[in-house]
């Protein structure tokens, strides 16, 4: 609650599980209904994401293991289980990886607190430690076991959902207000004793995104009685805070008072000091990140703090914002925050910045009483260079100092505005020769760009020139000019009515990233304008293929028409009545592995082969097996198989039921191994059916001799925990095709009739060469007046500059032609020669 976690995935506070273990009888109504209600409130509140998990619909341990490392805020369990819960949620919670991303159990289930005995409630609390912290922050649940009790336990679980995420209780009120609700409904004694809760009972539970806030109250106070004003704000809207608890007290408890904030996020609190001291001020509320500061209790003296610099234009565009160019007055507002009054105060202004003029810098006050708020109007001026082209603060620093010899020093700010364009939208049109008008920027595509922008500024601009531009080597632009008479705050801009012509480059790869920029120059009145905007165009689809290149193997699916490879799926049945051979030394086991030698040799990787190891949790490694589990990972990443071949790595058990079948079949000079409707570990339901084909590369050469692998899925029954790809003996390369549900943006989902082809042939497209003009330059010195333009009666040269985006060019030749009857060619043809990609 202090310091929630919020640094890679701050939306995992609005992410939840539920979990239901079925019992196949009439309480699974209950199990079920539960979750659902626990899924509507959490909807309400903004979760983003919920996995409902269950074992009748196949989710495996791996599964909810991942869900829960990656980080959710709230699990609640659903169903039988007597100290642990039952598969698939019976995992090790030392296990996780969810860092500081602890959630809160709700356990509505038969004994899962059991005192000093390791159940549910111990493995979640307790997994981790200080250096690698894991687990959950707090558990709910039941000391009783009893039969036809899930009734009372669905009270339990409703009433603690609804007093959290409809009511914001705390976590120990939630929970009572659940025993209260039980005894209401049922006035059931056992399951309102047997209730119990492990955690911080004071701790507020995330119901929504938490919010950072900034709190507005003095720093110093002087000793004696004080009323002071808190402010609370959300930091990012300034949105007032309502009932936002505020907490004032001293070390030694001279001072402790709080109360709550009212609609406008307003607080008064009243104490008394009687010597210098340090408060402490803590800001806690729901969903708010807890604020903690302090205020100095000064002795007995002068204390002027400035509350406020206000800037008010003297020449520029009167649009009562400080914009770069203007000169502006400055109003400061001091108040005493001292018992006693200062006299002929004098209060100095500074400023390191080079972008800023003060032309005023000293102002006097003669008199200030204790207490007492005073505004010096037009106290100093400063003057703001107009080459400011972003909204900024600028630093400075204020000097106060009396006839007494006291000084004081204190940092202050002004922001001076700019518009702020942003990129808001981007759509792809990729309606050129050859595109697939899928919408995304594949490799070889082609079509039009268009961007909405939105000025996220309160200040505005005229004559606003939008040019577009790229430098990009993996996307051509044509170079695009826009003017817009007026941009005024919140306004939207879009090039609809111009749009952006581009090309990707056929040398692309699903997964790169092409640029192009948008220079913006505007009228302010006092200074002119200038940006640069970098918009990011994502490359790939689904439709195009993968490449690792560090070595050079390609992944084709069956949807990557447009590459020329798209392998089709055309499945040969080897089981029987197929030809064939079953695979005794695994086909009935767990978790196990056998060398089959291989009729040819097969080159991986640069590395030549004449065996395999086939695992039967569906991968094999080249030349023999290292591993043997199906806790499924990466590619590439070390510590799991070598050399793999992974068509559908996971926890699959061939001996609960289904079988492994290979063959050689020469005639088509291939060898293929076949998963025949195998089980996933404790899911004998849950079947699958795939193939992998090795192509013999003597007959199916490559441009590196590395061999083909094919990969066909006849039946797939549950694709979201496994591993599909291959990777190096170095376990450092590979192609990550899927990984629990994590596809690559080129990877098509795997189902049933999917082909994937893994080869080091390129795309067809990958050869074509590709002439791009990048720009054109007239020469007239010796036929004209050499000023660099085409006029009536002139005699020209044209300089002309390509690039090749594509594959090799032999003898490349030029050819200019034009239709119009007031042109005559007079060297219409020149030689380039080779140009290579």
């Amino acid at each position: 609650e202090r310091w929630p976690h919020l640094d890679e995935d701050s939306l995992w506070v609005l992410k939840g599980v539920t979990g239901v273990a079925e019992d196949g009888d009439s309480d699974d109504t209950l199990y079920w209904n539960d979750p659902r209600f626990a899924h509507e409130h959490w909807l309400q509140n903004g979760f983003v994401h919920i996995d409902s998990m269950s074992d009748f619909r196949g989710t495996s341990r791996s599964e909810f293991r991942n869900a829960m490392s990656e980080g959710r805020s709230v699990f609640m369990y659903r169903g039988q289980g007597v100290c642990h819960w039952h598969y698939p949620f019976n995992i090790n919670p030392d296990e996780l990886t969810n860092y500081y991303k602890f959630p809160v159990i709700i356990s509505t289930t038969c004994r899962t607190i059991s005192g000093g005995q390791d159940c549910a409630d111990r493995d979640w609390l307790f997994a981790g430690d200080t250096i690698q912290p894991v687990g959950a922050v707090a558990f709910l649940g039941m000391t009783t076991v009893r039969v036809n009790a899930a009734i009372y336990r669905s009270k339990i679980a409703r009433g603690f959902i609804k007093a959290v995420y409809a009511n914001g209780e705390r976590f120990g009120d939630a929970v009572e207000s659940a025993r209260r609700y039980l005894y209401e409904e049922l006035h059931d004694m056992q399951d309102y004793y047997g209730t119990i809760a492990m955690g911080d009972p004071a701790m507020r539970i995330w119901t929504s995104h938490p919010n950072r806030i900034y709190v507005e109250y003095p720093p110093m106070v002087s000793i004696g009685p004080e009323t002071l004003r808190i402010r609370v704000f959300i930091q990012d809207t300034k949105t007032p805070v309502e009932n936002a608890t505020v907490c004032i007290m001293s070390d030694d408890l001279e001072v402790y008072t709080y109360g709550q904030t009212d609609t406008a996020g307003t607080l008064w609190l009243t104490f008394n000091t009687t010597h210098p001291d340090t408060l402490s001020i803590t800001v806690t509320g729901q969903n708010l990140i807890p604020f903690e500061g302090n205020i100095e209790v000064l002795p007995s003296g002068v204390y002027p703090y400035p509350l406020s610099l206000e800037a008010v234009e003297v020449i520029g565009n009167f649009d009562e914002l400080l914009n770069p160019g203007e000169t502006a007055n400055l109003n400061l507002t001091v108040e005493n925050l001292g018992n006693e009054a200062g006299a002929n105060i004098v209060f100095a202004i500074s400023s390191d910045d080079p972008f800023v003029e003060i032309v005023d810098s000293l102002d006097t006050l003669e008199i200030l009483n204790a207490h007492q708020t005073v505004t010096l109007y037009n106290a100093f001026g400063v003057t703001i260079s107009p080459d400011v082209h972003k909204s900024r603060q600028f630093d400075f620093e204020l000097t106060i100092w009396d006839t007494s010899g006291n000084s004081w020093q204190y940092p202050l700010q002004l922001t001076v505005y700019t518009p702020t364009l942003e990129k808001l939208n981007l759509t792809i049109i990729d309606n050129g020769a050859g595109s697939n008008g899928d919408g995304k920027a594949s490799p070889n595509e082609s079509g039009e760009i268009l961007f909405e922008l939105v000025n996220a500024s309160p200040t505005g601009l005229r004559n606003l020139t939008v040019s577009v531009e790229s430098e990009s080597i993996l996307m051509l632009v044509e170079p695009n000019v826009i003017v817009f008479d007026t941009l005024k705050p919140n306004d939207t801009l879009t090039n609809e009515l111009s749009p952006v012509a581009f090309r990707i480059s056929p040398r692309a790869i699903a997964g790169d990233t092409a640029t192009f920029q948008i220079y913006l120059e505007g009228d302010g009145g006092s200074y002119t304008y200038n940006d640069t905007l970098e918009i990011r165009v994502p490359i790939g689809a689904t439709t195009d293929p993968q490449f690792d290149r560090s070595y050079g193997y390609w992944a084709y699916d069956d949807t990557d028409l447009a590459s020329g490879r798209a392998p089709s799926f055309d499945w040969f049945e080897i089981a029987p009545p197929g030809p064939g051979e079953l695979i005794s030394a695994i086909t009935d086991e767990d978790a196990d592995t056998v060398t089959l030698e291989l009729p040819f040799e097969f080159k991986f990787y640069g590395l030549v082969y004449d065996s395999i190891g086939l695992c039967s949790n569906g991968f094999m490694e080249l030349y023999h097996s290292t591993y043997r589990f199906g806790d499924n990972g990466p590619i590439p990443s070390t510590g799991g198989p070598m050399r793999l071949v992974a068509p559908f790595w996971d926890d699959l058990d061939p001996s609960l039921r289904g079988d492994i079948y290979g063959y050689y079949d020469a005639e088509n000079h291939r060898v293929i191994i076949e998963f025949k409707g195998v089980a996933h570990y404790g899911r004998r339901n849950v079947r699958e059916t795939f193939q992998v084909q090795f192509l013999d590369p003597q007959y199916y050469p490559t441009s590196t001799g590395d061999g083909q692998i094919l990969f066909l899925y006849q039946s797939v029954a549950d694709a979201s925990n496994c591993t599909i790809g291959i990777e190096d003996h170095s376990q450092t390369r590979g192609i990550q095709y899927v990984f629990n549900s994590d596809y690559d943006i080129a990877a098509a989902p795997i189902q049933s009739n999917r082909a994937i082809l893994f080869t080091t042939d390129p795309p067809i497209y990958w050869l074509t060469p590709s002439m791009s003009l990048l720009g054109y330059t007239v020469e007239d010195s010796i036929g004209g007046n050499g000023n660099g333009i085409i006029e009536p009666a002139e005699t020209v040269r044209l300089w002309v500059e390509f690039q090749n985006i594509g594959g090799d060019v032999d003898s490349l030749w030029l050819t200019l032609r034009s239709e119009d009857v007031d042109v005559e060619l007079i060297d219409t043809t020149t030689f380039v020669g080779d140009v290579q990609s």
